[in-house]
């Protein structure tokens, strides 16, 4: 029987189920850096919009790779870890475990700071602003802790539609609400490729195409997809339909925060440049635009967050299951 003949007695699952782990996908991979190094992209005078195309184009890419990965999955019942761990030898392996390491505590490290940030310019815990930013940031971990292990991945799904909603609506409306806008620069920025002249032109352009969604979560989407049983040709054609919305508001961000940058004075860099940037939205747009940016970027961190403390731990905990049946190396 071919897969798609397949017949389900429970009931048919919401569009928003289909399409779940594109919007995990979505929200997981954009982060206070890639919305920061759009911004500042953005920003640099001589640049502005014309690499709009750059994270059309970033968008793309992830998508031609993650749906090469889901045909994979769907192919041979593996993830792509679990291809790696079967069948590479055991250095790749091991490579992969440290990388991993390092990645999670890098990143882990920045989402915790960058969630802090967000909150302290909500509301200041402490007259020391890295002070707050440090318990803001500790209470944001502990409280992505408690969803995703006591949750379980339906919560986490809908948590994150609630972050992405937050994210996408409070960009767009900050895109809409700063003056200044020149719509055919806009528009030229999108459909022209071009390295633009200017000593930095190369550094973000490659930025920004590398900015648009993650690495690390290109792994955890065979496991979002793993949890609703997808497999076969359906699958396949499941998992191009969701990767298209993810990437495509993937690539909205992206161009979203490179107009933000084009239409503000902003300089310097980290996740800290988000409350320079939200006082700059608020000389533009008033103090409505400083409330509703800040809520984007915690949006945007705050998903992140906990796409990565349930993703993560996935990833390890299967490595080692997956080499606990292998022969000793």
């Amino acid at each position: 029987m071919s897969d798609d003949s397949v017949i389900s007695d429970g009931p048919k699952p919401t569009l928003f189920r289909r399409l779940a782990p594109g919007i995990l996908i979505a929200a997981t991979g954009v982060g206070a850096g890639d919305l920061i190094s759009a911004t500042l992209a953005g920003s640099k005078p001589g640049i502005g919009t014309t690499i709009l195309w750059a994270a059309l184009a970033g968008a793309l890419l992830k998508w031609v790779a993650n749906e090469g990965l889901a045909r994979w999955q769907m192919a041979t019942g593996t993830t792509l870890l679990e291809g790696w761990v079967l069948r590479l030898s055991w250095p790749v392996q091991w490579i992969f475990l440290v990388y991993l390491f390092v990645w999670s505590f890098w990143v882990g490290g920045v989402l915790a700071g960058a969630c802090g940030v967000a909150a302290t310019g909500f509301l200041p815990l402490s007259e020391d602003l890295r002070q707050s930013k440090i318990i803001w940031g500790a209470i944001h971990s502990l409280l992505g802790l408690v969803l995703v292990w006591l949750g379980g991945y339906r919560l986490f799904e809908k948590l994150m539609a609630v972050c992405i909603a937050i994210m996408f609506v409070t960009v767009m409306a900050t895109v809409v609400m700063l003056p200044g806008g020149d719509w055919s620069s806009i528009a030229a920025g999108l459909v022209t490729p071009r390295i633009p002249d200017h000593p930095e032109g190369i550094a973000r352009v490659l930025s920004v195409l590398g900015g648009v969604g993650g690495t690390v979560t290109l792994l955890s989407y065979g496991y979002w997809i793993r949890e609703q049983g997808r497999s076969g040709w359906q699958g396949v054609r499941q998992c191009r339909l969701d990767l298209t919305v993810g990437y495509t508001m993937t690539a909205m961000f992206g161009v979203a925060m490179i107009i933000i940058g084009s239409r503000v004075a902003l300089a310097g860099e980290g996740a800290k440049m988000a409350i320079i940037l939200a006082a700059q939205v608020e000389l533009a747009a008033g103090p409505a635009g400083r409330w509703i940016f800040l809520a984007g970027f915690w949006g945007a961190v705050f998903s992140s967050l906990l796409g990565v403390w349930q993703s993560v731990p996935y990833l390890f905990a299967d490595f080692l299951e997956i080499r606990r049946g292998m022969p000793a190396s």
